[in-house]
């Protein structure tokens, strides 16, 4: 959503590029856990990823990272938890509709008797209501290019942006060419 509307966000929060950093990597955090639900990664590679390191005799992860990237990787590792402390993706898909609702009715307007109802929306709330979706949803691929979640027609390979169909036009067309020759 970030890549579509860029970072100024009109009807909601968190217009700095730190605090759409920290965004961005919680909701990086729960595709990175989206996967761990299909087997692709264990959730204490992700936490590691990210600069947290278990401490043995503390009894609890630490984070031992840039100070820089703290708000970032504190916003990844507690999206991993509430995929991890959740009973199952409906619920962490409940999770996000409770997130998300709020922010979809709080700024519904009308024009008028038989006129559609608009509603200013926050991005924030768009990628909730989205990662609500991909959690209900048992059908989700990873792009093999980008990595990204998505809800694909039949046939589809990628997530659908242009640089990651031409980039896996270009691999398969290349595996192909070595291998008839």
């Amino acid at each position: 959503m970030a890549r579509e509307v860029g970072l100024l966000d009109p009807w909601g929060v968190g217009d700095s590029l730190p605090e759409w950093h920290a965004f961005a990597m919680e909701v990086r955090g729960y595709l990175d856990a989206l996967n761990t639900l299909k087997g692709f990664f264990e959730l204490d590679e992700l936490r590691e990823k990210v600069g947290f390191r278990r401490d043995e005799e503390l009894g609890h992860w630490v984070y031992r990272g840039r100070v820089e990237s703290w708000d970032g990787a504190h916003a990844y590792f507690a999206a991993l938890n509430v995929v991890a402390t959740s009973e199952g993706r409906e619920e962490v898909a409940r999770y996000f509709l409770n997130r998300a609702l709020p922010g979809l009715f709080a700024r519904v307007e009308s024009r008028g008797v038989g006129s559609p109802l608009q509603a200013k929306v926050s991005v924030r709330d768009w990628v909730f209501l989205e990662l609500a979706h991909l959690f209900a949803h048992r059908g989700v691929s990873f792009c093999p290019v980008c990595g990204t979640a998505f809800l694909g027609r039949k046939g589809q390979r990628t997530c659908g942006s242009e640089a990651c169909r031409k980039a896996f036009y270009r691999k398969s067309r290349k595996t192909h060419g070595e291998g008839s020759g």
